[in-house]
Order: C-alpha cells, then structure tokens, then sequence
C-alpha cells in the first residue's frame, strides 16, 4: 500500500502542476477576451453584450479559482483551497443557465431580426439572471444530497442539447433569410440585422458547443471510468497505474477544450479580434500589403464583394434609395 501511496502522490503533484499550467494560459485567455469584448462593446448589441460577457466572465472566473486553490494545495493550505473550491458548483451550474440564455439570445434575435436592434429586453435580463442564479442553487444542493443525481444530469444533457440545438438552428435561419432578401428586397436594417446576426450566433454557438462539449465529456468520464474531473486519492490508490493513464489526459483534453473557446472566438470574430492585433501587433508585413490592396475594395452587408468602380457606385446608389425608401 506504501508504493501506492508514493506513486499516487507523485501522481498528485503532477496533476496539481498540469492544472495550474493550464489554468494559467487559459486565464491569461479568457482576460484578453474580456478586455477585446469591453473596449468593442459597441460593436454589439446591448444584450448580447452584457450576457455574451457575463458567460466569459464566469469562464474566465472558473478557471481563476481553480488556479487559486491550486496554488493553495501547493503550499499545504487545504482549507482555503477547499473554500475555494466550493464556490465552483454553483458557478458551474451557473454558468449551463446562461449558456442556454445567451442561445435564447440569439433566437430572440432572429425573430425580430427587423426590429431587434432597437429593443431594450433588460426585464428578460433580470428574469434570466435570477432564474439562473435559482437553478444554480437548487443543483448545487441536489448534488450535496448526492453527486451527479438523475435531476442534475437531466439538466446537463438537457439544456446542452437545446442550447446547440437553438443556436445551429438560428444560424441556418439567418443564413437562409439572408439569400432570400438579398437584391434589396429587404429593408436595409434588416440586412445589416441578418448578416451580425450570423457573426454573433458564431460566437454563441463557438461557446455552446465547447461548453457543452466539456459537460458531456465530464459525464461520461464518470458513467464509464467512475471518475471525477479533480483528483480523487481514494480513486487513484485503488489502481494508481490506470487511474494515471486516465486521469492526466484528461485533463489536458478538458483544459484544451477550454481554451479552444477564447481561442476560436477571436478566430471567427473580425471585432474581438481587431484589438488583440493593436495590441501585439501581428499583423505580418504580407497582411499589411494584402490590407493596402482591399482598400479601394468594397463589401455588401451579407459579405458579397463590389468589385468594379461601376459596381460600387451602382451599389452605393442603391443603398441610398433603399435608406430614403425606408425613412
């Protein structure tokens, strides 16, 4: 039992390490999210803004705490990690609350794509942020009462699928709306509401996914090994070897999941992602010559490239009587 003992340990310390590494990159991600959504925040709508960033906080607040009470067990402070860490339930189960809404978001969005943009839904706000922080609770004492009980996971997979599903759907809707009134058909308040919306729903569904992803990923863990995401000494002494092959990828399959969702959002979103180049400066020498030619380069409000001077002007025309049609 005492080589048990000292490979469990050994394996202790390295998942410890692996897990302040890991939440130190993503953390480092997450706040350069955040800082890129508060200097572009008027580049979205009120909203969206406001409930897309509560998500990334929360996120970027998960991973922080876990960081702490990392750094806590390090130096033998297992009371303060242990504080700490409980804080974590209910911010988790938190945080499936507004993933589902920041989807709700988004379907609101899409059925009122002509009138959104004026809408000011702060009662919804407030009702969903309570509603949340209720669920929140009510789960966090139903695992209290026992882990991973049938009404927790009936939330988990439930309100994973539905926010996936709603956000899929919202993006295939606005794409199709978006054929469809093309050729100033639509007003063009509606156009520039149908093309954001898909650049929005993309971030959303960026966040759903990966979140949703890191739930099922985390159940099934536990339905076929019987393994919680944390270390678990009395797992691991019962057969170290295998709790040991298991326990250190996965890890670094969650955490990467993890930081695939900053990651991508920055990749899929020309706003968050105009900061962080003035920031570090990456544009390279051959994307400064590639900006220089589409300057006299023009784009439509669904992404269609104006390519002729003719064209532009033609295009511009139109957009003038299609403004004056509208007013």
């Amino acid at each position: 039992m005492s080589d048990n003992q000292d490979i469990c340990h050994s394996i202790e310390t390295a998942s410890r390490i692996e897990t302040a590494v890991c939440c130190l990159i993503n953390a480092t991600n997450f706040s350069l999210l955040i800082t890129c959504l508060f200097i572009q925040r008027r580049a979205f709508h009120r909203y969206f803004c406001i409930t897309y960033g509560l998500f990334v906080i929360c996120y970027g607040s998960f991973v922080i705490i876990t960081e702490i009470a990392t750094i806590a067990k390090f130096f033998g402070r297992l009371d303060i990690a242990g504080q700490v860490l409980f804080i974590l339930t209910p911010m988790y189960y938190f945080i499936l609350t507004v993933n589902l809404t920041c989807a709700i978001e988004r379907l609101g969005a899409t059925i009122f794509y002509e009138t959104y943009e004026k809408r000011k839904p702060w009662l919804l706000l407030a009702v969903s942020w309570t509603v949340g922080a209720t669920i929140s609770y009510l789960l966090t004492a139903n695992e209290i009462a026992g882990f991973a009980s049938e009404v927790v996971q009936i939330w988990e997979y439930g309100g994973s699928f539905f926010s996936i599903l709603i956000s899929a759907g919202c993006i295939m809707v606005n794409v199709r709306q978006t054929i469809r009134i093309r050729g100033g058909k639509g007003t063009l308040t509606a156009r520039y509401q149908l093309a954001e919306n898909i650049r929005v729903t993309q971030l959303t569904l960026i966040f759903v996914f990966f979140d949703n992803a890191l739930t099922i990923y985390d159940l099934l863990l536990m339905e076929i090994f019987g393994f919680k995401a944390t270390f678990e000494m009395d797992q691991c002494l019962a057969g170290p070897f295998k709790y040991a092959i298991v326990h250190l990828p996965t890890l670094i399959i969650r955490y990467s999941l993890v930081f695939s969702i900053p990651t991508l959002s920055f990749v899929f979103n020309e706003n968050l992602r105009r900061p962080l180049n003035q920031m570090f400066s990456w544009r390279s020498s051959k994307t400064q010559d590639f900006t220089q030619q589409r300057k006299l380069e023009f784009r439509n409000v669904v992404g269609g490239r104006v390519t002729s001077l003719a064209s532009q002007e033609a295009y511009f025309d139109q957009l003038l009587l299609q403004w004056q049609k509208d007013e």
